[in-house]
C-alpha cells in the first residue's frame, strides 16, 4: 500500500482540482459538485477565521446531525488545522456540560436538522452556563443563502499541512460513564480510509447512500473520507429509517450501503421492500456490533447481488482493523470478521495470566499500527490504561485468530461473565438462541450473585413475555451449551432505549434487568 501523506484539507482540495465538476453531496433534494463545496467551505473558513478566531491548533465542537452545513464546517476546520471535536447530536445536557468544562471548547458550531425542541433547550441551557467562554453558533443554511454563496467570489485558503497532527476527535464511552475522546491524525484516518477504499474498489463512479452518522468514525472515515479519497458521491440523509434509506438508494442509483447489523436487519424484514428497486447496490461494509452468523446469511439471501463486507474496528483504530474480502466465501463472511488490514498487527493476549496466545487460543485482542489514537483528550489515566509505551492498544474484546489468519470475535472484555471462575462468552449464548429461533433479538448479561459471582441473564427484546417460549429455550440449550452457561433468568423487555445507529443501549437495559 501506498501510504497517503497529506492532511484531510490536502486531499480535498487535490481532489477537488482533479474532479471540480463531478457531484459530490446530494443533501435535501439538491446537488452540489466538488467545486461547488469547495467555495462553501473556503467562504466558511474565512468566516470562521476573521470572525470567530479560529486558527491553527483550536478544538472546535460541531455538534449536529448528518447535513451538508456539518460538512462544510468539518471541512473548514480542517482548512485551518482546527481539530474537530464530534459531539453526537443525542448527548443531552449533564454530558456535554461536563465535555465543554473539560476540555475547555472555546466555539461549538450545531446545528438542528430535526427541529428538535429538547435539542433546542440543551443548547439554550449550554449557552447560558458558558456565557462567557463558549461560544454556540448555529451553522444551519437556508438553500438561497447558499447559492448566493456560490456566487459570490472565493476566498484563498491554504490548506493546513502537518498530517501527523490531529485532525479530529471522536468521542466512545468510558468506564467511569464520563464519555472519552479519541484523537486521531490525518494520517491515521485518511490511510484508513484509503485501505477501506482499495480493499472495497470503490471509485469515482460510485454513489454512497450515507446511513450512519458523521459523528461515528464509520460514518466519517469509511463514507466522508473514503469518498474524498475516490472522487465518489455522497447521497446524505439525517433520518436512517429504513424507508428513507430504500427511497434514497433507489432515487440516487446507490452503489454503495455501509451501516451497522440492526439497519440491514431492519430493512429485510420490511414486507415493503420489494416495493423498491435496490438493483443498483453494489457492495457495502456491516460493522459496528456483531452480526450473528443466520442473520447474516439471511441478508445476502435477501439482497443477493450485493457484496455485503463483515468488518472489525473500533474508533481508537480510525476504526478498521480487519476486513473481509471480496472474494470470501458467505460461509466465512458469516462467522468472520476478515483478515487484518496492512500496516496494522493484532496478537492475542489471555485474560486470566497475561499471556500472549497463539493459533485458535481465545483471548483479549491487541492492535499496534498507524491506525492507532495518539491518546484519549486530556485523559492520561484513560489512555495509561490501554495504550502501552510501546503503542500497543488494548481494544477489551475478546477473539482468535485461526490458522489462516481469519480474525474472529467472541465479544467484550468488560461484557464478560464470570459464574464460579468460569469466564463466559455473552455473543457465544446469544448465538445459541439465535440458533434456535433466528427471528429473535436478545441480549446475555451477567448480574451480580452473591456465591456464583454472577447469574446469566438472557433478555429477550421487543417481545412480550413467554413461558411457553422459555420452557423450549431452556431444554434445547442444554444440548448447545456447557450447563453453567445456561441462562438462569429470561427476562422480556419492550420499548428498549437505543442509540444513534440502532444498537441496543447496553447501560439503560443493564440498569432495567437490575430492577426486574
Amino acid at each position: 500500500m501506498q501510504y497517503v501523506k497529506n492532511t484531510i484539507a490536502k486531499v480535498f482540495v487535490d481532489t477537488v482540482k482533479n474532479n471540480p465538476s463531478k457531484d459530490f453531496i446530494s443533501y435535501d433534494g439538491f446537488t452540489y459538485t466538488y467545486n461547488d463545496l469547495y467555495k462553501l467551505v473556503c467562504i466558511e473558513a474565512d468566516n470562521l477565521e476573521k470572525n470567530y478566531k479560529v486558527n491553527n491548533g483550536d478544538f472546535i465542537a460541531i455538534y449536529g446531525q448528518n447535513s451538508l452545513d456539518w460538512l462544510v464546517n468539518f471541512l473548514a476546520l480542517q482548512m485551518l488545522g482546527a481539530k474537530a471535536i464530534l459531539f453526537n447530536p443525542h448527548f443531552k445536557y449533564p454530558a456535554m456540560q461536563k465535555m465543554i468544562a473539560k476540555h475547555q471548547i472555546k466555539l461549538v458550531l450545531y446545528s438542528d436538522e430535526h427541529n428538535d425542541a429538547n435539542f433546542r433547550e440543551t443548547i439554550e441551557l449550554l449557552a447560558k452556563e458558558f456565557n462567557n467562554q463558549t461560544v454556540f453558533k448555529n451553522i444551519k443554511t437556508k438553500r438561497e443563502d447558499n447559492l448566493k454563496r456560490l456566487n459570490s467570489s472565493c476566498p484563498n485558503i491554504e490548506p493546513y499541512t502537518d498530517y501527523n497532527s490531529v485532525a479530529l476527535v471522536i468521542f466512545t464511552s468510558g468506564s467511569t460513564g464520563v464519555q472519552k475522546g479519541v484523537m486521531l491524525s490525518h494520517y491515521s484516518v485518511l490511510n484508513n480510509a484509503k485501505q477501506t477504499a482499495d480493499n472495497m474498489k470503490w471509485n469515482k463512479d460510485d454513489i454512497f447512500c450515507v446511513s450512519v452518522p458523521f459523528f461515528h468514525c464509520f460514518g466519517l472515515t469509511t463514507c466522508i473520507l473514503t469518498s474524498i479519497i475516490v472522487a465518489a458521491k455522497l447521497c446524505v440523509i439525517n433520518d436512517f429509517t429504513s424507508e428513507k434509506i430504500c427511497r434514497t438508494v433507489e432515487m440516487h442509483k446507490c452503489t454503495i450501503l455501509n451501516g451497522v447489523p440492526t439497519m440491514f436487519l431492519a430493512m429485510i424484514k420490511k414486507s415493503w421492500l420489494n416495493e423498491f428497486d435496490l438493483s443498483s447496490l453494489k457492495s457495502g461494509i456491516i460493522a459496528g456490533s456483531p452480526i450473528y452468523e443466520n442473520d447474516y446469511i439471511e441478508i445476502c439471501k435477501t439482497l443477493p447481488n450485493f457484496l455485503l463486507q463483515p468488518s472489525y474496528g473500533q474508533s481508537e483504530t480510525s476504526p478498521c482493523i480487519s476486513i473481509t474480502s471480496l472474494n470470501d466465501s458467505i460461509e466465512i463472511k458469516s462467522k468472520s470478521v476478515g483478515k487484518v488490514i496492512e500496516g496494522v498487527q493484532i496478537r492475542i493476549r489471555s485474560v486470566i495470566n497475561k499471556e500472549l496466545l497463539g493459533i485458535n487460543q481465545i483471548g483479549e485482542i491487541e492492535v499496534k499500527g498507524y491506525n492507532v489514537m495518539k491518546a484519549y483528550l486530556n485523559d492520561k489515566i484513560e489512555t495509561a490504561s490501554v495504550l502501552s509505551n510501546d503503542n500497543w492498544l488494548k481494544t477489551g474484546d475478546i477473539g482468535y485468530i485461526d490458522n489462516e489468519g481469519y480474525l474472529y470475535i467472541e465479544g467484550r472484555k468488560k461484557n464478560l461473565i464470570i459464574r464460579a471462575g468460569e469466564n463466559i462468552s455473552p455473543l457465544m449464548i446469544e448465538s445459541a438462541i439465535k440458533s434456535f429461533d433466528a427471528s429473535l433479538e436478545v441480549v446475555v448479561l451477567g448480574v451480580k450473585s452473591d456465591v456464583l459471582q454472577e447469574e446469566v441473564v438472557a433478555c429477550i427484546i421487543d417481545r412480550q413475555k413467554d413461558d411457553e417460549l422459555v420452557l423450549n429455550l431452556k431444554e434445547y440449550l442444554k444440548n448447545e451449551l456447557e450447563s453453567y452457561a445456561v441462562p438462569k433468568y429470561f427476562l422480556f423487555f419492550e420499548n428498549v432505549k437505543r442509540t444513534a445507529v440502532g444498537k441496543i443501549d447496553l447501560k439503560d437495559l443493564y440498569e432495567r434487568v437490575k430492577i426486574s
